[in-house]
């Protein structure tokens, strides 16, 4: 780190430009409102440096609305393109590096593909099991449904078994009583 070295804050938002480097690691970073704000060095980082105390010439300032003007007018290809940007001078390696490229995304596209297949042969399965599940829980519904009617009846049988044997008893016990009455008329005369 050195002074004039663009840096951003670790543990906070924001940053500033390096005007003072003290002892045991205190660096004075002045923030966009011109406020030095002392930070130990470990908590910053250099987002760009001027090693050399060169000074940078501005970025060209382009105007909104403009579009920017060519050399000429005829259309730039992705090669001269790319070799524009990356500062390669020789096709063979631009060749190179762009069907390194080109192989790495389609074995991640042949990738993606396979997972996609397997998704959808195991969304199939999934279908199929629950459409299994569906039949027998239906079934089991039915087999409750029987037992309920069976268990219904059964009772309804209990009671009216019940019921005659209630009346059975009332018979008996009547004609047991009228029994009782003729041998008590029959005693008395």
């Amino acid at each position: 780190m050195e002074i004039g070295d663009k840096v951003r804050f670790l543990n906070d938002v924001g940053g500033g430009k390096i005007t003072e480097i003290r002892k045991n690691g205190i660096v004075i970073v002045e923030d966009e409102d011109g406020f030095g704000i002392p930070v130990n060095e470990n908590d910053i980082v250099v987002i760009e440096t001027n090693s050399y105390n060169i000074k940078q010439k501005p970025a060209p300032k382009v105007e909104y609305g403009e579009s920017p003007k060519r050399a000429s007018s005829e259309s730039v290809d992705g090669k001269q393109y790319l070799k524009s940007k990356t500062g390669q001078e020789k096709e063979d390696e631009l060749d190179e590096n762009l069907e390194a490229k080109v192989v790495r995304l389609e074995t991640a596209t042949d990738l993606l593909k396979t997972k996609l297949e397997k998704s959808e042969e195991a969304l199939n399965r999934l279908e199929e099991i629950v459409a299994a599940q569906d039949t027998t829980i239906k079934k089991l519904i039915l087999q409750i449904e029987r037992i309920e009617k069976a268990k219904m009846a059964k009772d309804m049988v209990q009671k009216m078994e019940k019921e005659k044997q209630d009346k059975a008893k009332n018979t008996i016990s009547t004609t047991d009583k009228s029994e009782s009455l003729t041998d008590i008329i029959t005693n008395i005369l």
